[in-house]
């Protein structure tokens, strides 16, 4: 079975819209400065990666922003011809982490807000909902829900909405008490706070909507026994068997990955892991001269919106070489040590219009077809 990513709107703190932030890469253009309202460990202000540099949100104020802009890009990219799409809203969000800043309550509250939101920007467009649910899993939570797709099987649409922001004094003032915020000199393996939104309609082949941006081949999800908080030796297992299990997934339409992401975000931890993962996978799995990819580099650590960013990274490397790329892409969750992987391959056909336009201009239409 095949997932089709018919398209997605996305917002992170190069502004909002999934062009500017691929135009944005494309252009080396950077989004991570101090931040003039929140003072770090080595009391200078805060290297972060919001759109909003001059102030710190709240996540109640932050979300219906971010979750606004994406929906806006993707009704935008979807256009005039989608007709009326019942959709299930899945809302993907942090997991509940008192440590960090974020309560069970809180994320209780968002619930029952940011529903209200969404049914309101939806009305009357092309995107009906049909039903709405919340998964609190962090980075993982697509992956996760991705994973119980292919495994259930799909007869309906899905939109999918993640959404995070470390744009929040509480959640801010967590990290830098546990020094988990990049600090010159004091906290260099920690990391940058970020915020985005993705918006992902996800279709069955039956009912595909013109050509998607992607096809979701695989995906799947373990459990960590000993997670990046523990402090305690591991053979980060779970990110490898996750990854596996997703290419092997694939059968006999597996293929060498020559596209690597993964969720590091400045952390040791996280770095080992998909060091250990990657290693794992070299021999079988990876096409030659593959290096990994880091979405948080570009677009500091965005927690629950990752997948999104990960993919807004992917579209502007298929764009950069002028080719469809096969992705493999990994997560983890602080808390919950779920680990998840989830492969794709990106369309040539929408590559953002330029892939066909090489094509044309490489490959001229011979005169006889013309007439």
């Amino acid at each position: 079975m095949t997932l089709l990513l018919a398209d997605m709107g996305f917002a992170s703190a190069f502004g909002a819209g999934l062009g500017t932030a691929v135009q944005a890469q494309l252009d080396s253009e950077r989004c991570m400065v101090r931040n003039l309202r929140f003072v770090g460990a080595d009391y200078l202000e805060q290297v972060c990666a919001f759109q909003d540099n001059d102030d710190v949100e709240t996540l109640e104020d932050a979300l219906p922003r971010l979750i606004g802009q994406a929906l806006d890009d993707l009704l935008e990219r979807l256009g005039p011809d989608t007709g009326n799409l019942p959709v299930d809203v899945i809302l993907c969000l942090t997991e509940p982490a008192p440590k960090d800043g974020v309560s069970a309550e809180r994320l209780t509250t968002l619930s029952e807000t940011l529903p209200a939101t969404i049914y309101e920007q939806l009305a009357g467009t092309c995107l009906d909902v049909a039903g709405m649910r919340m998964v609190t899993d962090a980075q993982t939570g697509p992956g996760r829900v991705i994973e119980s797709i292919f495994r259930k099987g799909i007869d309906r649409a899905f939109l999918m909405i993640c959404a995070d922001s470390y744009s929040d004094r509480d959640r801010l003032n967590a990290l830098l008490d546990q020094g988990r915020l990049f600090a010159d000199g004091v906290a260099n393996y920690s990391l940058i706070p970020g915020e985005a939104a993705a918006a992902l309609l996800l279709l069955p082949e039956a009912m595909r909507i013109g050509e998607p941006l992607a096809y979701i081949g695989g995906a799947a999800a373990e459990r960590e026994p000993v997670g990046e908080m523990d402090n305690t030796d591991t053979l980060s297992q779970a990110m490898s068997d996750s990854a596996l299990a997703a290419l092997d997934g694939l059968g006999t339409a597996r293929m060498p990955v020559d596209c690597f992401v993964t969720d590091f975000n400045n952390a040791r931890y996280r770095a080992a892991e998909g060091a250990y993962c990657m290693h794992r996978l070299v021999a079988n799995y990876l096409g030659p001269d593959v290096a990994p990819d880091y979405p948080m580099l570009d677009f500091g650590d965005v927690g629950a919106a990752y997948l999104g960013a990960a993919i807004a990274q992917i579209c502007a490397e298929a764009v950069a070489h002028e080719q469809p790329l096969h992705a493999l892409v990994l997560a983890g969750a602080t808390w919950s040590k779920y680990r998840t992987s989830i492969v794709l391959n990106t369309n040539p056909i929408r590559l953002f219009g330029l892939y066909e336009a090489t094509v044309e201009e490489d490959e001229p239409i011979p005169l006889e077809e013309v007439s």
